[in-house]
């Protein structure tokens, strides 16, 4: 499906259209990451964001992860959970 050297404005919108899907995403995400046939520029960007993912998770658990606490009880002063209980 995404083995072609170029591919055209239509498999870009099918590849959009697939990732939007969830769980399939991530088994076609992992499917053209390792496959050696699949598109060059298309399994890069898919290692870009691999690797961004990967980065903003480490930096969410290393440096964010301290002031959950805080960002949790100011969500909770701004919109209390008891007004939703009926």
């Amino acid at each position: 499906m995404f083995q072609k050297a170029d591919m055209s404005v239509m498999d870009w919108y099918l590849f959009w259209i697939l990732m939007a899907i969830p769980f399939v995403n991530i088994i076609i995400l992992i499917l053209i990451m390792l496959s050696s046939n699949s598109n060059g520029s298309l399994r890069s960007m898919l290692w870009a964001q691999a690797i961004l993912a990967i980065l903003v998770t480490i930096l969410f658990m290393t440096v964010l992860q301290p002031y959950m606490r805080e960002i949790w009880n100011f969500l909770s002063q701004v919109y209390p959970i008891n007004q939703f209980v009926s």
